[in-house]
């Protein structure tokens, strides 16, 4: 905890648990790790297989696994996973994902072309709402356009320099930006509570791609469209755009989260317990 101190603005259920949008940005690395010289492009089927829970007292050893680079028409593709040390040479799966590579980034075309038209319906501001969990560091959401069922749109901002976040962050440059991209999954637990009265979390993203090597400083317009929902899951597709014109920065299809009335408790307890305390852990 003291060496990633962000993670102590994502705590759920009492609980530090490593950001989606971090391990995006880890397992990224780790594919450009051995193939220097290549451009982050995306990912494919990027599964959340147990999350990643940090203990204020005990080391977290975590590993990036990255395969050898095949290429796929004009890109490369590499399959990562983040798996967690038990001992006695035994590990846990938390992640896997398949990373694409270019050697020049292609220029992207927007799909979602309407912005949700109704008002989003909360007065106060959305981190004053008794709907996300997350701390200081994590407060991307600068103002929600609108909110309907068909989506949610909203402008937010970009992360400070890992240096800021990390103690001793892996690169001096974020590849994404994760804020925006955690901003983004924000959005989707407005939307479900909008919705639906409860909150969701991601558990799998199926297509990725980014046509800029690095988000813009001022931040980003994020636009999500929900292609399909029940009442206790939800699907969408979601496009990072320039504040200034418009342009698309990276698309994400295929997002799914699960909604859970249940997480709404665990979202309320959104502090990590003092030293000597035991934090109890809901299922949800």
């Amino acid at each position: 905890m003291d060496d990633f101190p962000f993670i102590s603005s994502h705590v759920i259920d009492n609980k530090a648990v490593l950001p989606m949008a971090m391990i995006v940005e880890w397992l990224a690395h780790a594919a450009l790790h051995g193939n220097p010289g290549f451009r982050f492009h995306g990912f494919n089927d990027l599964r959340i297989c147990k999350g990643v829970i940090i203990d204020r007292s005990t080391p977290c050893t975590l590993q990036l696994m990255a395969g050898k680079a095949k290429r796929q028409d004009a890109f490369y593709t590499v399959p990562v996973e983040l798996v967690s040390s038990l001992g006695e040479g035994r590990s846990l799966l938390h992640a896997r994902a398949e990373i694409i590579l270019a050697n020049k980034l292609p220029e992207g075309i927007r799909t979602i072309k309407e912005l949700p038209s109704h008002p989003y319906n909360q007065s106060s501001a959305v981190y004053d709402q008794p709907y996300l969990f997350h701390g200081p560091d994590l407060h991307g959401i600068e103002q929600v356009i609108g909110c309907s069922d068909k989506g949610i749109a909203a402008l937010v901002k970009a992360a400070p320099q890992p240096g800021n976040w990390i103690k001793q962050p892996l690169r001096s440059n974020w590849l994404t930006d994760p804020l925006v991209v955690d901003s983004a999954f924000q959005m989707m637990i407005l939307w479900s509570f909008e919705q639906f009265g409860a909150g969701s979390l991601p558990s799998f993203a199926g297509r990725y791609r980014q046509f800029h090597e690095t988000f813009p400083r001022d931040g980003a317009q994020v636009v999500i469209r929900v292609t399909s929902q029940q009442s206790h899951s939800a699907v969408a597709d979601v496009e990072f755009l320039e504040r200034a014109n418009g342009k698309l920065i990276a698309r994400l299809e295929g997002y799914e989260c699960v909604i859970d009335a249940s997480l709404q408790q665990a979202f309320q307890r959104n502090q990590l317990p003092q030293a000597g305390q035991s934090a109890a852990l809901v299922a949800a």
